[in-house]
């Protein structure tokens, strides 16, 4: 299979102290590698550095894809943008056209329990809501590279069991390659066969 993500001996240093020390990951599509460790431990960094939002001080990191969807701890919406317009803006920035990204969009926002708040700002909706919007707009393009950090935080373990199993259908149906960073053991997916340890001797 082709190689989506790969670290060589990546490492990241802030103000001399080690971020991320030298790493190794090689993702291929279909592949979901789950990240744990404790705070500070490196596992947000490794996420920018697989986004190309930061580069390594040490080592290589290579990206194969332009294609990449980032659930960050944060939604990190734009409050002056409705939810469909939030979860649309990878589609449109992408070239698709209004009506289908809105199409796109809707549909996913359906599936994360949120077809009565399409209209809704972001200071309108609830942090919980908030985030599945954030995962709406993630998988509306359908990467080749899912990025989450710590995606289900802020819902309720009810709601939490319904959007990862929509989240692990979603990277079955397009074979794309996963981060997974998570603190919770139950949020990473059975398939998953590597767990990268962070912040351990």
């Amino acid at each position: 299979m082709t190689t989506v993500l790969s670290f060589h001996a990546a490492s990241k240093t802030h103000a001399g102290r080690t971020v991320l020390p030298p790493t190794d990951i090689v993702l291929a599509h279909g592949d979901i590698l789950a990240v744990t460790g404790p705070s500070g431990a490196g596992k947000s960094t490794l996420l920018r550095l697989a986004a190309g939002l930061a580069t390594p001080d040490s080592g290589r990191v290579a990206i194969a894809t332009r294609r990449i969807g980032f659930v960050f701890q944060e939604p990190r919406l734009l409050p002056w943008l409705c939810a469909l317009d939030n979860a649309s803006l990878p589609l449109r920035a992408a070239g698709c056209s209004r009506d289908e990204a809105g199409r796109r969009a809707s549909t996913l926002l359906d599936a994360l329990g949120l077809a009565e708040f399409h209209r809704a700002f972001p200071s309108q909706l609830s942090g919980g809501m908030r985030q599945r919007v954030s995962l709406a707009r993630a998988l509306a393009l359908e990467p080749d590279l899912l990025l989450l950090d710590e995606p289900y935080t802020g819902l309720d373990e009810a709601l939490k069991q319904d959007v990862r199993g929509l989240v692990e259908r979603q990277l079955m149906a397009t074979n794309a390659a996963a981060v997974l960073v998570t603190h919770d053991r139950g949020d990473i997916p059975d398939r998953v066969r590597t767990i990268l340890r962070l912040g351990t001797v």
